[in-house]
């Protein structure tokens, strides 16, 4: 019995050493990781960064971080931001946001973000660059504020990654209900699509931020009322943020889904009326006044029916 004693004190101790050098390497890490990025021009700052969560855990808290990109025209605030990990498998994280964080975002200026919980899953590879293999995040009720007083919100939003064989592309999951905004309500959104990046998504990453280069959609559909818009196709995105490419769209109920999308600023009002006019010639030649197959070219930073110019396209970065 007292020589069982002596090696589950002997197993502890070295348990608890193993932590306390885990969460001083963990430490060590972080900083160092954030001493990278302020060299590459990134202003980082907080009010302090803890490691706890002995002895399975290895639970990291940044209180009050700020983060400024380079260029100034992407930041992030929020009054915590949390790390955790199993001590036995430091390659898995979960990450946890507040309830209230801010945004600064190119052409938008600042979002405040609210929601009732807020979290993701990530897993990397246990390699040098720490290349991600998958995640998730999932947010409840979340919603974003502009300073225009504009609202976007949500029930609920689920985001899926997951890497392919070739290293910068990635296949991405959206599914999103009770998303609102400009006074209507999308009953459901659901993306299938493959996205290539510019970069892969490792620990290098954020110098420079990567963007999309291609995506290829498998399927997306959103649903509210009795309108129904479908999207299948795939297109490249230019320097300037402007897609090449082909979409097919299937639309039913299309005069709501035109009115929608002028309301929600998507499409100017004489882009509305110009789209109008071919959708109807196009809907009388198929025989059925509700129901559309669309194909659309994108190229120039504009939308194309067949020679028929139906608008500018936003841009996707």
């Amino acid at each position: 019995m007292r020589k069982l004693l002596s090696i589950t004190i002997v197993l502890a101790l070295l348990w608890a050493g193993y932590w306390f050098v885990a969460a001083r390497g963990l430490d060590k890490a972080l900083n160092a990781g954030i001493e990278a990025q302020r060299a590459a021009g990134w202003t980082i700052a907080y009010d302090d960064l803890s490691v706890s969560g002995f002895p399975n855990r290895l639970d990291t808290t940044l209180t009050a971080p700020t983060v400024t990109a380079p260029t100034s025209d992407f930041g992030w605030s929020a009054p915590f931001f949390q790390i955790l990990t199993l001590s036995y498998r430091p390659n898995h994280i979960i990450a946890v946001w507040p309830e209230t964080q801010t945004l600064t975002l190119p052409d938008l200026g600042k979002v405040t973000v609210l929601n009732t919980d807020m979290r993701a899953s990530a897993v990397v590879r246990a390699e040098g660059d720490l290349t991600l293999d998958r995640a998730n995040l999932v947010a409840e009720q979340i919603a974003a504020r502009f300073e225009t007083g504009d609202r976007i919100a949500a029930d609920k939003v689920l985001l899926a990654l997951r890497a392919t064989e070739e290293p910068t592309t990635y296949d991405v999951a959206v599914d999103a209900t009770a998303l609102s905004a400009a006074g209507h309500v999308i009953t459901a959104t659901k993306v299938n699509a493959r996205v290539g990046l510019s970069q892969p998504l490792n620990r290098f990453a954020l110098a420079p931020l990567p963007h999309a280069t291609r995506v290829d959609l498998d399927n997306a559909r959103i649903e509210w009322g009795e309108t129904v818009v479908t999207a299948t196709g795939g297109f490249d995105i230019d320097l300037d943020g402007y897609a090449t490419g082909a979409l097919t769209l299937g639309i039913t109920n299309w005069r709501a889904a035109l009115s929608m999308a002028q309301d929600m600023g998507t499409m100017r009002p004489a882009d509305v009326k110009q789209a109008t006019r071919v959708l109807r010639l196009l809907a009388a030649s198929d025989g059925d006044d509700t129901t559309l197959d669309v194909p659309l070219s994108l190229r120039g930073g504009q939308v194309w029916l067949g020679p028929v110019n139906l608008g500018r396209m936003p841009r996707l970065r």
